[in-house]
């Protein structure tokens, strides 16, 4: 093997390890947020829980919301929620586009449920956690933005909506709360929550929405 071959391959080999122990950080510290909610797990719980020591996160991540960043990150990342999105911004058919953003969101609550009530939980003690997720909120915003311009700018929304008005109803909409009443607390299936939602989301911004979705 010769020296250009042997450092490309161990300088994969240790992207590999980092990618890995960066994995076991994540999930160790989505457990314990869960059980244990964000501000009762610490750094060194978090390393222990990845068999790593606490410097290891600290060098990862930076800080323990840094690492709920990084969590985030990942559920966005995930090669389902691409698919989906990438399906929802390509379907023609505006009620059909907005079914798919039901369901992407549906999945991702029906797998982060657990964690998003801890969070969210926390948010009136921890002006860290508060300050990030508001940030993140500000991030997604700006992602819904561009899909509702898309929907705007094809004649679907209702003439009465501007962008900023239809974003606002789309935004509170696709909101935790109303899945966490309906799903978590009333017991909704979650097919019922997708039904719902993408009656809902049609209704209020699609200026032709289906026949059986109009008020």
């Amino acid at each position: 093997m010769s020296t250009s071959t042997s450092r490309t391959y161990n300088s994969k080999l240790r992207a590999h390890q980092a990618e890995a122990t960066r994995n076991r950080i994540l999930v160790s510290a989505e457990a314990l947020f869960i059980e244990h909610g964000y501000e009762k797990t610490t750094i060194t719980a978090i390393a222990a829980g990845a068999r790593v020591a606490p410097q290891t996160v600290y060098a990862a991540f930076g800080s323990k919301v840094g690492v709920v960043s990084a969590i985030l990150n990942r559920i966005r990342s995930d090669e389902r929620y691409q698919a989906l999105h990438q399906k929802a911004m390509q379907t023609t058919d505006p009620c059909q586009s907005l079914h798919v953003v039901a369901h992407l969101i549906c999945e991702i609550y029906d797998s982060r449920a657990l964690l998003f009530e801890q969070l969210l939980g926390t948010l009136a003690t921890s002006q860290e956690l508060a300050a990030h997720l508001e940030a993140q909120y500000l991030h997604d915003r700006k992602l819904s933005r561009i899909y509702m311009s898309s929907l705007h700018s094809r004649g679907c929304i209702r003439e009465e909506l501007d962008i900023e008005r239809a974003l606002d109803i789309f935004w509170v909409l696709i909101n935790f709360s109303p899945y966490q009443m309906l799903v978590r607390h009333c017991r909704w299936t979650s097919q019922a929550y997708v039904d719902w939602l993408t009656s809902l989301l049609c209704r209020e911004l699609l200026r032709h929405p289906p026949q059986e979705m109009r008020r």
